[in-house]
């Protein structure tokens, strides 16, 4: 239960640790079910990364962060929603969105329990592919457009950091003029002072008697 044991219970820290992968995990321990959904959702063209138990599961997320992770329920040992708690106790694991397979009916109390461990969604089996290739077409395009959104922003604030450093440098310029100006109007008025001493002095050596 501590594979994924490095949470920060600080919100704000959590948010800067959260990262998206590109590829897909499948939790299963059955190898059928592990190559239906393979074949599945091949078309979206994510490699995907098969595990057959919550324990390799968690391994995995400690090796590479992912786009989506599909999850079985019953799973012998630790099951679906203990791997799914330890997944979320992990900060940049927050928000990876993770699609439950169950057998179990919409109406059991087990389902909610699933959304309050951090569920995106739930399928019950038998799993048809085409339902199951849209809900992780959406989740995919969700976290390309948030990828999108935030390269974006990163880039915005790299236009505004470069303006105001252009500004500054402007500034700066301004400044160092207005000096310079005033260091010369300095000088020119004390070569005006000088030059006129030196025709005071001129003039009253040429008449001593005055």
């Amino acid at each position: 239960s501590t594979l994924l044991d490095d949470s920060d219970d600080n919100d704000d820290g959590a948010a800067a640790l959260l990262t998206y992968g590109r590829d897909i995990l499948v939790v299963d321990d059955n190898d059928t079910n592990l190559i239906a959904i393979e074949a599945a959702l091949a078309p979206l063209g994510r490699k995907m990364v098969l595990a057959r138990s919550g324990v390799e599961a968690l391994a995995r997320l400690l090796e590479q962060d992912f786009a989506l992770i599909i999850l079985d329920v019953a799973m012998p040992g630790m099951d679906g929603f203990e791997t799914a708690r330890l997944v979320r106790s992990r900060a940049r694991n927050r928000a990876t969105p993770i699609i439950f397979i169950t057998g179990l009916s919409w109406q059991d109390e087990e389902i909610l329990k699933g959304y309050e461990l951090g569920a995106f969604d739930f399928m019950t089996k038998p799993v048809r592919p085409e339902v199951l290739r849209a809900k992780a077409t959406i989740f995919i395009q969700l976290q390309e457009r948030t990828l999108e959104l935030h390269q974006k922003g990163e880039e915005l604030r790299t236009a505004q950091a470069r303006a105001h450093e252009r500004e500054l440098t402007m500034q700066r310029k301004r400044f160092e003029a207005e000096v310079l100006e005033r260091q010369m109007k300095q000088m020119a008025d004390a070569d005006k002072r000088k030059d006129e001493f030196l025709a005071i002095l001129a003039h009253e050596l040429r008449n001593p008697l005055q």
